[in-house]
């Protein structure tokens, strides 16, 4: 007989981290941190790239489901499995005119790495509602998002991975 907590379900944990992500608020108070965020299909990542050069928002956060996890541990007569989520958050601040304040800051810029800074920060710890669920960084890059043949200097990204236990079972062992 399974014992233990449920499993929660991995679409149910990224639509609360969006929905956490689209409340969160400029430091200053000025208006939302990001003014679009949005789900993607992993298969769809080219799409969440081509999309946030052609998005008129300033600063964006796409959502990208990444890998889940299942562990078994066997206890005696028990199998306990434990499912892990994980997700990225593809992060831009755009600066049309030089592309520096677009990472570092500026009179109109949060900044990239500033955003990203916000977004672990409102982020980790968070159980989004979920039992057992407690989001925590992971790793995180700064990347930069073009298109092959343009003069404009594109997006100024930052790609960051966030993981969570997500549930465990309890599975009793026999024969």
């Amino acid at each position: 007989m399974p014992t233990g907590l449920p499993f929660h379900p991995t679409l149910g944990i990224l639509q609360a981290a969006r929905t956490l992500i689209e409340g969160l608020q400029l430091p200053d108070a000025s208006g939302p941190l990001f003014q679009a965020v949005k789900l993607y299909d992993s298969a769809d990542i080219d799409k969440a790239f081509a999309d946030t050069l052609v998005s008129r928002e300033q600063r964006i956060c796409f959502i990208i489901p990444g890998r889940t996890d299942y562990v078994r541990e066997v206890d005696g007569r028990t199998m306990v499995i434990r499912k892990y989520v994980e997700f990225a958050c593809l992060i831009c601040d755009t600066d049309r005119l030089t592309g520096v304040d677009a990472v570092f800051g500026g009179a109109n810029n949060t900044g990239t790495i500033a955003l990203a800074d916000l977004l672990v920060e409102a982020l980790s710890g968070e159980h989004l509602g979920f039992h057992n669920v407690c989001l925590e960084p992971d790793g995180g890059d700064e990347m930069s998002v073009t298109k092959e043949g343009d003069s404009d200097p594109g997006r100024k990204g930052w790609f960051q991975s966030f993981r969570t236990a997500a549930g465990k079972k309890g599975v009793g062992i026999y024969g």
